[in-house]
């Protein structure tokens, strides 16, 4: 490999770590047409729920669960990525954090998920995935202390 392909497969890899990066900052900030952005228009997606697996489809049960949330973290991970031309695959990890309103008597959820995406350059240049796998690692439900400010170790002994 030349220096000019080697350039070009680390700007491509970069450029497919960004489009992750925006997804995840965009589920979090429940914004759903970036979220819709960063994949070709009807993408096969599984994120394991029991609809047809476009992303449209999938999405549609990700807004309804994540809208009875009033704040989500999602943290992206050991992305790896291999580039083919104007085709690629990538496999990334995010822990995700979903916090309840206070007055929801609802936990906070957390979960560690990998997404196993197959990606295309489009004709503007644009890295867009067309095949994405969700697989949940774990899941666990935490009850926060709301009570709880930073340097306040009043539960310090139940750690």
């Amino acid at each position: 490999m030349d220096d000019h392909e080697l350039l070009a497969e680390l700007v491509a890899k970069e450029a497919i770590r960004d489009v992750i990066e925006r997804y995840l900052t965009a589920v979090g900030a429940h914004d759903w047409d970036t979220v819709r952005q960063c994949f070709v228009p009807g993408a096969y997606a599984d994120y394991g729920f029991d609809v047809e697996r476009t992303i449209e489809a999938q999405l549609e049960l990700v807004q309804r669960g994540i809208r009875r949330f009033d704040a989500s973290t999602l943290l992206g991970s050991n992305c790896s990525v291999a580039v083919r031309g104007d085709a690629a695959s990538s496999d990334s990890w995010a822990l995700t954090a979903h916090q309840a309103p206070a007055e929801s008597g609802e936990r906070t959820r957390l979960s560690a998920v990998r997404y196993t995406d197959a990606w295309v350059r489009d004709r503007e240049g644009r890295w867009r995935i067309t095949r994405r796998t969700l697989d949940t690692a774990w899941r666990a439900w935490l009850d926060p202390r709301r009570d709880d400010r930073a340097g306040d170790h009043k539960h310090a002994d139940e750690w």
